[in-house]
């Protein structure tokens, strides 16, 4: 049975999050579900979560919708300017539905995200983590520190925060800053206190910007909380390389499946520098076409981790 969105939200965005029989804690994506929706570039696209990690085992099947007509499946559609766009996926044998009214004219939301170091201790009342500031850091923070996310193109746009697997704690400071902890985020009669601490490694939230229009952004983010090793930024999504970063900014990498990888669920095999002049190697059949893969096709299903296991695949770096 179709888990049904609740028609309140529109016309911002309506997903199954909202909709009965969704137990998790609003701030994590935890089961199989439809976590962001939206015209991106002109090109329908949504955030699948897998509900096992940054990954999909099975292809997810995707049937858009205008008006109650079907106008395509699958990846890559081309938005239509106007009505009522609904998706319908599924999701590791799971059936999500959420619907986005149209915009004649997406905005752009050119979000990027700014990690910052800082130690809240107990301080974690909006008003006391208001008056402690971070230190700005590449890609992550030290063992016992706490990270903050500035979020930078979401002005006037409502930000929504949602953590990928069951570790750490997401607390919102302002209209463009959370923090987001190692520690899972206790309540008790108002007050917020430190629960069970997550392992050290790298943390990804999913940061969701609506602008009450219908043109929706998101980014899934990396942080390193006290992870071991050297990290390189592929966009917001991190890797654990050991090497530097070339002039070119592109790397030739092979993915190997993982299950002891964590979230990424995918170790590297090997990576090499790619020259300027260098085409690499063919692009897979299931990126889109005319740019790198990203991480983010991973996470959102356009590639699975067969799809990937044991190939070459260019990646740029940030």
């Amino acid at each position: 049975m179709l888990a049904r969105p609740l028609r309140a939200l529109l016309p911002a965005l309506c997903l199954p999050a909202c909709a009965p029989g969704f137990t998790v804690e609003r701030h994590r994506l935890g089961p199989p579900r439809i976590a962001a929706l939206g015209v991106i570039d002109g090109e329908l696209q949504a955030a699948l979560w897998s509900g096992l990690g940054l990954y999909h085992d099975e292809a997810p099947r995707l049937r858009w919708l205008v008006d109650g007509l079907l106008i395509g499946e699958g990846y890559g559609l081309r938005a239509p300017t106007a009505g009522l766009l609904r998706l319908e996926a599924e999701i590791d044998g799971v059936e999500r539905v959420a619907e986005l009214s149209l915009p004649e004219e997406p905005a752009l939301l050119p979000l990027r995200v700014q990690r910052e170091e800082l130690r809240l201790g107990d301080r974690l009342a909006v008003e006391q983590r208001r008056a402690v500031e971070g230190a700005p850091v590449e890609n992550g923070v030290s063992d016992d520190a706490d990270a903050r996310l500035v979020v930078e193109g979401a002005e006037g746009r409502g930000l929504r925060w949602m953590l990928a697997g069951p570790e750490g704690g997401v607390l919102e400071l302002d209209a463009t800053r959370a923090d987001l902890l190692r520690h899972a985020v206790e309540y008790d009669d108002g007050a917020v206190s430190r629960g069970a601490r997550g392992p050290a490694g790298v943390y990804t939230a999913l940061v969701l910007a609506i602008d009450g229009a219908g043109s929706n952004r998101w980014r899934w983010v990396d942080v390193g909380m006290g992870a071991e090793g050297p990290l390189l930024r592929a966009g917001e999504r991190l890797l654990p390389l050991d090497l530097e970063a070339p002039a070119s900014r592109r790397l030739v990498v092979r993915f190997e499946i993982d299950d002891e990888a964590g979230l990424l669920g995918l170790r590297v095999g090997a990576a090499t520098p790619l020259a300027e002049a260098e085409a690499g190697p063919d692009p897979l059949p299931c990126a889109p076409q005319g740019r790198p893969l990203r991480l983010d096709d991973l996470a959102e299903g356009r590639c699975t981790r067969a799809d990937v296991d044991g190939q070459y695949v260019v990646l740029e770096l940030e």
